[in-house]
């Protein structure tokens, strides 16, 4: 997915590792595009009031309450880790006019449909400016509310106290990235709160809302797929999933780049989701309100798409200088169960070729290590845990890091980021 990127000078240099979304390589999660990743901007919104970058200390108590280190093992255990039973919870879209004084989404959506277009084929370089975080955009004090409400669609009995994290795919990258390579890590920041007993909800945040795309990512999907009907007007596709991570219990927001068209073959988990999908399709649009009172609005078509068919979508720039990084979309495909992966090679826009690989396959291209990490990102998010649960449900954290060092600083306020009602189900 389209999931990462910086917009930086274009050059045979750098416009080499595009991540789904044609992305450039300096940062590894920076923001998404319309349709599978992120969102083109609403007409009526100001680009210029975005173009500055917030303080990553913005909102935190200066004086950080302590530091945490790498961890080294693999894991309390010394077991290797992996992400395991995943299973579909929910999705939705974003309505492409969409915006913070109207939002609205459509549950539970679908990912557009992969056409299979034979290469060779010409696209346009990305113009405009595409919303880093729709969430944190549109709903900026309840981000993590959507993934809620999807689920309440689409898997209304799950049971939530068993849940240890909740978060999105972006800051699990983020926290891979600094496992991985500390020193070299761009500086990130992750918010922190305790839900219920014992499930910290981790939210995404950004030091800006829009950025300009330099990479030619977005209009391959647009040329490789095709909207679902029933889609049509919408901008985002986001799914969430349950697996576990070693001893942890995940729930895990992510977008979806593109799936394989439905064949005469059914999911089981998908056959499960049928009756209650078409009770869905029936209801009229209904609305939950926000922190202020507002209604985010929800419209309900779309179809269910399993797992299996889900696909990460990944341009590279032929005459980089630097070889394709395998490890990226390892790390993407991994974190969400996606199981495959489809690769565009181009020089300034023209597709030469279009590979396609299992997750499997692009594990053996990954580096010998990137499986174990997950082991580390399992001692890390314990860690992250342990931290949330010393300071209780009152407290809100941030977890900073920069130069390699992973400080936690408390949030001077203490606004909580999903409303009482929906933190009501995190207690037995």
């Amino acid at each position: 997915m389209a999931s990462i990127w910086r917009p930086s000078r274009v050059s045979a240099s750098n416009v080499n590792n595009g991540r789904g979304r044609g992305t450039a390589r300096s940062t590894p999660w920076r923001g998404r595009f319309q349709r599978g990743r992120g969102g083109a901007l609403p007409t009526q919104f100001n680009a210029s009031s975005a173009s500055f970058d917030r303080s990553l200390l913005e909102g935190l108590q200066s004086l950080p309450l302590e530091t945490l280190s790498v961890p080294q093992e693999l894991n309390e255990n010394n077991e290797a880790a992996e992400v395991e039973n995943v299973k579909y919870m929910g999705s939705y879209h974003w309505m492409l006019d969409a915006t913070p004084e109207n939002p609205s989404m459509l549950v539970p959506g679908s990912p557009p449909e992969w056409t299979d277009r034979a290469a060779p084929f010409t696209v346009a370089q990305d113009d405009g400016f595409i919303v880093v975080d729709q969430a944190g955009f549109i709903v900026p004090f309840q981000p993590l509310l959507p993934a809620l409400i999807a689920v309440d669609e689409m898997t209304p009995d799950f049971d939530w106290p068993s849940v240890d994290i909740i978060s999105n795919r972006n800051c699990l990258a983020k926290l891979l990235s600094w496992i991985r390579e500390p020193q070299s890590c761009p500086p990130f920041r992750i918010d922190a709160q305790l839900a219920g007993d014992s499930t910290v909800l981790l939210n995404r945040w950004e030091a800006r809302t829009k950025e300009q795309p330099r990479s030619w990512g977005l209009n391959f999907e647009k040329a490789t797929t095709e909207v679902v009907k029933g889609c049509e007007g919408t901008s985002g596709y986001h799914r969430i999933v349950n697996y576990t991570l070693g001893q942890l219990n995940m729930v895990v927001r992510f977008q979806v780049d593109a799936c394989f068209p439905s064949s005469s073959t059914v999911d089981d988990e998908v056959d499960a989701l049928t009756e209650r999908l078409a009770n869905v399709r029936l209801r009229e649009k209904t609305s939950v309100p926000l922190h202020d009172g507002r209604p985010l609005v929800i419209h309900h078509e779309g179809k269910v798409v399993p797992q299996s068919a889900l696909i990460e979508l990944t341009t590279f720039y032929t005459d980089s200088r630097r070889p394709f990084n395998w490890q990226r979309p390892y790390t993407q495909l991994s974190l969400t169960g996606t199981p495959n992966h489809i690769l565009g090679l181009h020089h300034f826009g023209k597709f030469s070729k279009v590979e396609k690989r299992s997750v499997d396959e692009v594990k053996d291209l990954a580096p010998a290590s990137s499986a174990q990490d997950f082991s580390r990102l399992e001692s890390a998010l314990q860690n992250i845990k342990d931290v949330v649960l010393t300071h209780g449900r009152d407290v809100r954290l941030s977890f900073v890091c920069e130069a390699g060092e992973m400080k936690v600083h408390r949030m001077s306020g203490r606004a909580s980021c999903l409303p009482d009602s929906y933190l009501h189900r995190f207690s037995r």
